[in-house]
């Protein structure tokens, strides 16, 4: 913009000059336009700079050239000579020229005018901060907006500032182009998103009714508040009952709300229409034929590899590997002078020898450092090798060679393996048969499984097995009645503003996985570097 000021300026000062300086100058910018014209678009920057440049040029040029002038003319003597006349300019021909020039300039001012490039970006209407393809966001939007991420007006007023609206605002704005990815991607009708979606939904109903339940039924009474402080004076000192009256209420509180809430649920339980079949979910035992044919397949996974334990001398490379080189050796020759080797290590390698040694199993290393191990006998130390980032110098306490374990040995883990095949087997082959109803709403056991692999690894262990899995159906039932009950008491009414923007994070997510991480690709090559530079890092 500051350009197009100073082209104009430059334009009407060139046709005040005389007529020889304006065909100069015109002649100049008429070579500069060509040259903008003809140059790409990445280079237009570049050829308006130039263009400015080589303006304010010649304007310092003519201005310096006049200054100049008139002090050559102040300088001169006065002489009392007559001297030649000085030639009278054509009046019209001068007048002619300067309208001509000033008409020029403001048909140009006139066109930059209409094509907008002399008025600044203003919004639409005075309230629109910010617009996007197909839509506008407006200072309510944004107030709104920031309401619903900090409900708490106090904590409101810590974002009224610009760069806090300004922050609002970008939010809005990844909102918008989330929505539109979900759109062109018809991302609501993935089946993930509908599920992850309904049980966010459930979790959001879930709490809402929890916080309704200590509002409206959750009462304590003021003779327990009473009894609880009398009970308990020692512990409030000289407090009086009216000092600490919240702090009891919220104690008592939480010691009823336990008993509450599962006094709520038989109640739901017992008004319900539930039927249930959880002789479905009874997998049979694996068999010892079963157990037999799985070992056998996998032998290589219960092959116990070689073992050994040694005494270490790590040397870093680091940046001069001459120097980490001859620090090694120097540690050898001391060892094998019969210095103690946990002194060694502590003086060059900077670590300490575990008192019982360093347990190696092969094929957790590089190939290297097992290759010199498992080849030394024992108390033997080794010579200084490299392996990784690293000099080592190890010597060999005791070995054991690889040895394949017997199934009695092996035995619960292969039962385990087994098991988690069979009940696979199982719940695909039983899923479209009905696991049980609750007011008539039937539920799978495909729908059983699908929520069973989906818990924390904390829960499938505190519900395996048979009786473990029908532990779980139960909490399903409850937890279905208690989503029912939010939605009979319309709880779930003015969560909408809250569930669009969970579901906008979680398409965010998606969208992140699909856009950037599943066009990442690392090749074998990659892997192996990253492992060789952070090997020691790596290492269990």
């Amino acid at each position: 913009m500051n350009e197009s000021w100073q082209q104009i300026w430059q334009d009407i000062r060139t046709a005040l000059r005389d007529p020889e300086s304006r065909e100069q100058t015109h002649r100049a910018t008429e070579t500069v336009n060509i040259l903008v014209d003809e140059s790409p678009v990445g280079e237009s920057e570049q050829a308006a700079e130039e263009v400015q440049t080589q303006l304010q040029a010649m304007d310092n040029a003519a201005l310096s050239t006049q200054v100049n002038e008139d002090v050559d003319t102040a300088e001169m003597p006065i002489i009392a000579e007559p001297t030649q006349p000085i030639a009278a300019r054509k009046p019209w021909g001068s007048r002619l020229d300067w309208l001509l020039g000033v008409g020029v300039v403001l048909v140009f001012v006139f066109l930059l005018w209409r094509n907008g490039w002399l008025a600044r970006a203003s919004p639409p209407a005075p309230n629109v901060v910010a617009t996007f393809n197909g839509g506008q966001i407006t200072v309510e939007d944004v107030q709104q907006h920031l309401a619903l991420l900090v409900p708490d007006t106090i904590m409101q007023a810590q974002f009224r500032d610009v760069e806090a609206y300004r922050m609002v605002v970008q939010e809005m704005l990844s909102d918008e182009l989330v929505r539109q990815w979900a759109t062109d991607r018809k991302a609501d009708r993935d089946e993930n998103l509908q599920h992850v979606m309904k049980h966010i939904t459930e979790e959001i109903n879930l709490d809402e009714l929890h916080a309704q339940m200590h509002k409206d039924q959750m009462g304590v009474a003021e003779g327990d508040i009473q009894a609880y402080y009398e009970a308990n004076r020692t512990q409030f000192g000289d407090q009086t009952l009216t000092q600490v009256r919240d702090q009891i209420l919220g104690t008592l509180e939480a010691q009823q709300e336990d008993q509450f809430v599962a006094n709520y649920i038989k109640g739901l339980t017992e008004n319900a229409t539930i039927t249930r079949d959880f002789a479905l979910l009874d997998v049979p035992e694996p068999e010892e034929r079963e157990l037999q044919a799985y070992y056998t397949a996998n032998l290589a996974q219960y092959r116990r590899p070689a073992q050994a334990i040694v005494d270490e001398v790590r040397i870093v490379v680091g940046e001069d590997e001459v120097i980490a080189r001859q620090q090694a050796d120097k540690a050898l020759v001391r060892l094998r002078a019969g210095e103690e080797f946990a002194a060694v290590a502590r003086e060059v390698g900077g670590m300490p020898v575990p008192t019982g040694g360093v347990a190696i199993s092969a094929g957790v290393r590089e190939a290297t450092y097992d290759t010199v191990v498992f080849t030394l006998d024992e108390n033997q130390i080794s010579d200084v090798f490299s392996s990784g980032d690293a000099f080592y110098i190890v010597r060999l306490r005791s070995q054991q060679p690889e040895r394949q374990h017997s199934l009695d040995e092996v035995r619960s883990q292969v039962r385990q393996a087994v098991l988690q095949e069979k009940e696979r087997a199982w719940f695909m082959e039983k899923a479209d048969l009905t696991l049980f109803t609750v007011h008539g709403k039937r539920y799978t056991v495909g729908d059983y499984w699908q929520e069973y692999q989906e818990l924390p690894i904390t829960f499938v262990t505190e519900y395996q097995g048979n009786e473990g899995r029908k532990q779980l159906a139960e909490q399903i039932i409850e937890r279905m009645l208690l989503v029912e009950d939010s939605y009979d008491r319309l709880l779930t009414a003015g969560n909408e503003s809250e569930l669009e923007e969970v579901r906008l994070d979680v398409l965010a997510k998606m969208m992140e996985q699909e856009e950037v991480d599943d066009q990442i690709e690392v090749n074998d090559e990659e892997l192996q570097t990253y492992y060789d530079q952070n090997q020691s890092m790596l290492v269990v």
